[in-house]
């Protein structure tokens, strides 16, 4: 039987939610399988963590934590460039996690602290306010697909080689797949994340001028 729960925090419960997320995945994470990991009894978790959708905020909250903040002294671009590679970075580093990121919006304050660094290089960039809102909506539905997409598989191989996929393709119904067969067969992800930043940072650039 799990002890009354005295002494922990809710910081070690987000935590071992975190790792349990990471060890087995999301729908391993209850609030039973967190008390047994903490040798507590489930209701000692209730004086800590009022619901599982509270629970979900507090992961949501720790992993946007993670995520380091440039120094804010830096050129607009480089802040922007930096704070993309370490999002991508805690993806890695919790790919089970990441993509509440997609399904619930952010509402403490510490979550929104990526979203002020954005509106902040921007605004240094020289947009104007609806460009600037506009650019960070851009910016982030980006930065959260391309992670996701990589974290849940959907950059992966999966059950075939990318090159037995396209070559089940016809060449009458897929010209451009037939076309493009090269550089889809050696796509690397590092390099299209950096050369997508690029191209996010030069448009916002451009805007700028215009």
């Amino acid at each position: 039987m799990g002890r009354s729960g005295t002494g922990i925090t809710k910081g070690q419960v987000v935590g071992v939610a975190m790792e349990l997320a990471d060890a087995e995945g999301m729908p391993a994470v209850s609030m039973r399988a967190l008390a047994n990991r903490l040798q507590v009894t489930p209701m000692a978790l209730y004086s800590r963590i009022a619901d599982k959708e509270e629970l979900l905020d507090e992961m949501l909250e720790a992993l946007l934590n993670e995520i380091e903040l440039p120094d804010p002294a830096l050129h607009w671009a480089e802040r922007l460039r930096l704070l993309a590679h370490n999002a991508r970075a805690v993806g890695h580093r919790h790919p089970a996690v990441f993509p509440l990121l997609l399904q619930r919006p952010a509402i403490t304050p510490a979550a929104h602290r990526p979203t002020e660094v954005i509106l902040d290089a921007l605004t240094a960039a020289g947009l104007d306010d609806g460009q600037v809102l506009r650019h960070e909506h851009l910016l982030s539905t980006w930065l959260l697909g391309f992670v996701c997409s990589e974290v849940s598989g959907r950059f992966g191989i999966g059950r075939s080689p990318v090159g037995h996929r396209l070559a089940a393709l016809s060449k009458a119904d897929f010209p451009q797949h037939k076309r493009l067969r090269a550089g889809l067969l050696r796509r690397d992800w590092d390099t299209e994340f950096a050369a997508s930043i690029a191209a996010l940072l030069n448009e916002i650039g451009a805007a700028a001028t215009r």
